[in-house]
């Protein structure tokens, strides 16, 4: 009896750690969605403050382009070329995010770096940089 219940609680701790590895992708992306998941993030998004660094300023409602997304901020990347930082309050981010999302299919929604990497198919057939 105790192999039989080893076996039964092994299986059903395996089939626990494939549907969380497979979980289904959120209906509704949240900021730890965002995390490590960049094939979720918009290429742009907005500052919702006036900014003022050294050398340049920032208007409220300025777009900028998304570079990491950090557990408690995002780093962002100026139309001047520098990374800065705002916490999730301070950009539009998570709203760009759901509606970015919510123009997906189902099986668009499911695509992840991960396949994406595993599968060649997936791969662009010609890859540029941007230039200045």
């Amino acid at each position: 009896m105790p192999k039989k219940l080893c076996t039964l609680l092994l299986g059903a701790m395996v089939l626990l750690c494939a549907s969380a590895v497979y979980a289904a992708a959120p209906q509704t992306l949240t900021w730890r969605d965002l995390v490590n998941h960049p094939e979720r993030w918009p290429a742009m998004t907005k500052v919702k403050n006036d900014l003022q660094f050294s050398k340049s300023t920032l208007d409220k409602g300025a777009e900028v382009q998304v570079y990491n997304v950090l557990p408690n901020e995002v780093e962002l990347i100026a139309p001047e070329g520098f990374i800065f930082a705002q916490t999730p309050q301070e950009c539009t981010l998570l709203e760009d995010a759901n509606l970015f999302w919510s123009s997906l299919t189902p099986e668009q929604k499911e695509v992840t770096w991960q396949k994406i990497v595993g599968d060649r198919s997936l791969w662009p057939g010609k890859v540029g940089l941007p230039s200045g």
